[in-house]
């Protein structure tokens, strides 16, 4: 069976007129950020096998079973971080993850990451008791909200056996707290925040709708495990942009590479020309043409501790940093077309989506709205389905009781309580799609399911409609106009039977 969100399943004519109207706006590259809103997605999750429903309503490490499919639900906030590791297939649809200022006066990097994706490794006990992960498993992870105040890390991956799907993301600003934070001074680690970072790896990455803004990096594509598989990597629909913000130590910092990529430790790249965007701030740390003249780094840091005189010293950017300054670890070559100025780099690792020439990653402008906002994503995220779906409700997974965390951070010592699984309803199969029928009075003393609320019992979030009982994205007018289109071809074939 395919997992799905719930959903009511529609007349034959809306379903049709849905599907053709989505289509056409999913598959021009050149579309503006906001239609990604309501459209279809690359990539449906896996087909689950038996699958358990796994509740989180608290931060901590989840290690699943490597033999079991898993449902993952998110009914409320998770105030900390979330590492999934282990399962076989596993589907996470909607949900929020905020990470926000921890008690302890020294938080960890690990505290400051919203999500991690992992393998189990072989040869450990972990593995003697779960199993360890199997080569193809897929790790789909669609609609989630990541922020706070204390976000240093959006997602990152250890996970050389699994197919990471990564769809409808939005991730806040990431970002250091301090110079000293980012240097490793003192009792502090080092960070290096990042919107996504694929440090373990993964056997393949596919990523269809991810917006993220960022005070220090974006996107940073780097292998670094030794069990690493350079596995392929799909862009559609992204955008991350450079943004300043100030620090605890009184400096505003400045993102600055919002899209890094090691030929040594990553594959191939595969962009979906016009659809992949990032935006440059002026004060970027990185800049090409006025490069920081002290011996020790050409990265001019804002502010840094001088061991020699033991004090912190100032060291503001020069300014007039460009769209290209947030592109590495290889300098790209630039040119424009009608769809605006991209950069590209020559080789066989960076490619468009059909790999038969160079990819482009497009200068995002000021002025154009993100793929994934804030307000798509999260808790009320419903998913708007994928290419070449049929509107089929899911089956409910049978309840799976949940795996206590294992993490010792501040956020575990806390728990909250787990509440119990909300079953969705399990539709009977029908040979032809009809409307929800209108219950009846029943003859007998059987008690009569309680219909479901209409329209106009309810009301939906700005930018959503009723439909049937649930609130979806309202449809842009060129989808409008082709759903009325639709309506009135099937209303006159009805027509012309009546008179046969």
């Amino acid at each position: 069976m395919r997992l799905r969100p719930p959903t009511v399943k529609a007349a034959s004519v809306l379903a049709l007129a849905g599907l053709i109207a989505g289509a056409a706006a999913s598959t021009a590259p050149q579309a503006d950020a906001q239609q990604i809103i309501g459209t279809q997605l690359t990539w449906a999750p896996p087909e689950l096998t038996d699958p358990q429903v796994l509740t989180i309503t608290a931060p901590g490490t989840y290690n699943l079973d490597s033999t079991v499919d898993y449902e993952i639900r998110a009914p409320q906030v998770i105030d900390g971080p979330v590492h999934l590791r282990g399962g076989r297939n596993v589907v996470w649809i909607g949900g929020h993850i905020n990470i926000s200022r921890p008690r302890e006066a020294t938080p960890k990097a690990s505290q400051r990451r919203a999500l991690v994706v992992s393998d189990i490794d072989p040869g450990t006990g972990l593995a003697r008791r779960l199993g360890q992960s199997q080569p193809g498993r897929v790790v789909h992870i669609e609609g989630l909200e990541l922020n706070g105040n204390a976000l240093a890390e959006g997602i990152n991956t250890n996970a050389p056996k699994a197919v990471v799907q990564l769809q409808n993301i939005h991730v806040g600003t990431v970002a250091f707290l301090s110079s000293d934070d980012r240097d490793g001074v003192g009792w502090r680690g080092g960070n290096h925040p990042d919107v996504l970072q694929t440090w373990g790896s993964q056997r393949e990455l596919r990523i269809d709708g991810l917006s993220g803004t960022s005070a220090y990096q974006g996107l940073f594509l780097k292998e670094d495990a030794k069990d690493s598989v350079h596995g392929d990597t799909w862009l559609r629909r992204v955008d991350v942009r450079a943004v300043e913000k100030q620090g605890e130590d009184g400096v505003v910092y400045a993102g600055h590479r919002m899209l890094s990529f090691y030929r040594e430790r990553t594959g191939t790249i595969h962009v979906d020309n016009g659809t992949v965007k990032v935006a440059a701030h002026t004060n970027s740390g990185w800049n090409r043409a006025r490069t920081n003249p002290s011996p020790r780094t050409a990265f001019w840091r804002g502010r840094y501790f001088d061991t020699a005189s033991k004090r912190h010293v100032l060291e503001p950017p020069p300014g007039g940093a460009v769209f290209t300054d947030a592109l590495g670890n290889t300098t790209p070559k630039t040119g424009s077309d009608s769809l605006g100025t991209y950069a590209t780099w020559t080789g066989a690792d960076f490619l468009n989506w059909s790999g038969t020439a160079p990819g482009k990653v497009y200068q995002a402008k000021d002025d154009e709205p993100q793929y994934v906002p804030s307000s798509y994503a999260g808790l009320e995220y419903v998913s708007p389905g994928y290419v070449g779906d049929e509107p089929t409700p899911a089956k409910t997974p049978a309840p799976f009781s949940t795996p206590t965390p294992t993490s010792t951070g501040p956020w575990a010592l806390t728990p909250v309580p787990t509440p119990t699984p909300v079953e969705m309803a399990t539709p009977t199969p029908t040979s032809t799609p009809t409307p929800a029928p209108t219950p009846t009075p029943a003859l007998t003393p059987t008690p009569t399911p309680t219909p479901a609320p209409s329209p106009s019992e309810f009301t939906c979030p700005a930018g959503q409609e009723p439909r049937g009982d649930t609130c979806r994205t309202a449809l842009a007018p060129r989808q409008r106009a082709i759903l009325e289109a639709i309506t009135r071809l099937f209303c006159l074939l009805n027509l012309e039977r009546s008179f046969r």
